[in-house]
């Protein structure tokens, strides 16, 4: 049978924990601004190396895997960017300039990621980022690896061609587009419940130079006499990092939920922090995948405003507090992989457990929720 993680803390604990972080909280913008520049000067000199290195040669290859390591992690910017308010403004401009035009993932597509940290919609139809994976095929922890090679196509046709369409069609269409094709989504049926003009025309102005950096590339591309190797480079960096997204987001959650309404509580307990073994390894492998210590999840939706700079500190303070270990520690996880497997195992019972409800009892299927 299926363990269930306890979901509970107190408005006491809560309020302990508030009192124990808060000198965490301030932005730390110097480290912004240095992570992003680091990462764009990365991305962008590699890039520029693999375009200019023997086709098919070990120098290209290792240049362009740098690269779009690089720019995975520039593009991870586009979440803290959503919680801002207001204090990231210059940096936004920066960010879809070195990043989110070329990966055609502007800031305001981050915006509907609040909907996901609502007590209201989490774990709902009305959240962008979650669908009840714990209870559909288990076959279903492996649409990442079929996904991260259809995506790129699927969101330059959004950035371009529905781009264009709606610049010629006028508002109406523009509309409909920012409700339903103008956010980063694991629940395909999710649609903004609002917009203003505001964010309408955030969305044209960012979406025209989403166009106008992928005329860049095709022109770029066309200078190298529309080389297939430039091709497969340039599409690549689009593979590896929807890939590497999609398996993170898969790891960041228990998807218990069946799009029943969450409390608070729950948000927290079905959400996962992934802490690394402090081995040598575990500390380069660690920050390629989960760039901005997106790892520890399961801290970031117990307190969604704090920067991620400020999330390994809390993360040992948490695992140091008598209260707070007891509560942190069943939402982490040893490795992504054994998140993910626990994810897989915990799809197959359910599905089992909803095929044959009479031979519960008999299950093979055991999924400790519990880190090992």
């Amino acid at each position: 049978m299926m363990s269930q993680i306890p979901v509970h803390y107190s408005a006491k604990d809560l309020k302990e924990l508030q009192a124990l972080t808060k000198d965490l909280l301030p932005l730390n913008l110097k480290r912004f601004w240095a992570d992003l520049i680091i990462a764009a000067i990365v991305a962008w000199s590699f890039l520029y190396i693999s375009f200019h290195s023997p086709n098919g040669g070990l120098v290209q290859i290792l240049s362009l895997l740098v690269a779009t390591l690089a720019f995975y992690r520039g593009a991870n910017f586009v979440h803290d960017i959503s919680h801002s308010h207001g204090e990231l403004n210059s940096f936004k401009t920066a960010y879809n300039i070195l990043f989110g035009f070329f990966l055609r993932v502007p800031a305001y597509l981050g915006d509907s990621h609040r909907d996901h940290h609502s007590a209201a919609k989490f774990g709902t139809k009305l959240d962008p980022e979650y669908a009840p994976w714990g209870h559909r095929h288990e076959w279903n922890v492996f649409r990442p690896l079929v996904a991260c090679f259809i995506s790129p196509f699927l969101l330059f046709f959004r950035m371009v061609f529905i781009t264009f369409a709606y610049l010629v069609r006028g508002i109406g269409l523009q509309q409909q587009v920012f409700v339903h094709l103008s956010s980063i989504v694991m629940n395909f049926s999710y649609a903004r419940s609002s917009f203003t003009e505001e964010q309408l025309n955030e969305m044209m102005e960012s979406d025209v130079f989403c166009l106008l950096y992928a005329l860049m590339s095709f022109l770029i591309w066309a200078s190298f006499h529309f080389s297939f190797v430039g091709f497969l480079g340039y599409y690549s960096i689009f593979v590896l990092s929807n890939g590497l997204f999609s398996f993170r987001a898969l790891g960041n959650h228990r998807y218990q939920s069946k799009f029943e309404k969450q409390g608070a509580g729950a948000q927290f307990f079905d959400s996962v922090s992934i802490i690394d073994d402090h081995s040598l390894i575990s500390k380069i492998v660690t920050p390629v995948w989960a760039p901005l210590h997106s790892n520890l999840h399961s801290i970031h939706h117990l307190l969604p405003h704090m920067p991620y700079h400020a999330m390994p500190e809390i993360h040992r303070r948490l695992i140091a507090h008598p209260t707070w270990s007891q509560i942190y520690g069943p939402t982490t996880e040893k490795s992504l992989y054994s998140s993910l497997t626990k994810l897989y195992q915990r799809a197959k019972a359910n599905r089992i457990q909803a095929n044959h409800p009479k031979s519960l009892d008999t299950l093979a299927y055991e999924v400790r929720d519990n880190p090992s």
